[in-house]
């Protein structure tokens, strides 16, 4: 086990189990999207912190909107909460999707060296489904980035998506950026990844 990545659900009094792709959208429309991300930046800090106590060290990823990253005092609250909890950057990855990071570009570069700067690893979700990957990559702070399933599971019968994440592996090695595959759920998978030099699944 590599690192664990922290999941949202909201668990509705009356409609039960919400998942995060019908209220995520909606809270980044407004403001809650900070105390969304907030709470969850906490509640990560929290466990790795309880986590440690046990003796386990093992990095949680949290996934950030760009909202969060064009807000002024953004980067400042991670900080803090780092500092409240006691921990290093090195336990936190921030995920943030490819196509998000085009609402601003220069803020968010900006935004992510600062946090990059205090040692948490910055990773690109989502990898393949936008637009200008190639275009922004070699300025991001990023050494992660994460390979999105919909290309992962065509594999390896789907001689395209091979293609592209082979291309996707070969570039980030060449540029010293880390590779992670979403949705491995065969052994045929696994082993077509691991003979092209995936980092992780």
């Amino acid at each position: 086990i590599a690192s664990v990545e922290a999941l949202m659900r909201w668990n509705h009094p009356e409609r039960g189990m919400i998942p995060p792709g019908l209220f995520i959208p909606r809270a980044e429309q407004s403001t809650l999207i900070q105390t969304v991300t907030e709470f969850a930046l906490e509640e990560a800090l929290s466990q790795i912190k309880r986590w440690k106590r046990q003796g386990i060290e093992i990095p949680i990823a949290v996934n950030i909107s760009t909202r969060n990253l064009l807000h002024p005092n953004f980067t400042d609250l991670v900080l803090s909460l780092l500092e409240k909890y006691q921990l290093s950057g090195e336990c936190l990855e921030l995920e943030v999707t490819e196509g998000s990071l085009m609402v601003d570009m220069e803020k968010t570069i900006d935004e992510l060296i600062r946090l990059a700067g205090a040692k948490m690893t910055i990773s690109i979700d989502d990898f393949g489904t936008g637009y200008s990957s190639l275009q922004y990559l070699h300025r991001l702070p990023a050494s992660l980035i994460k390979i999105d399933q919909s290309f992962v599971r065509r594999l390896p019968s789907d001689k395209g998506a091979a293609h592209i994440i082979d291309a996707a592996v070969t570039l980030a090695k060449k540029m010293g950026i880390e590779t992670i595959a979403e949705g491995v759920e065969t052994r045929e998978v696994y082993d077509y990844l691991k003979s092209i030099g995936c980092n992780m699944v």
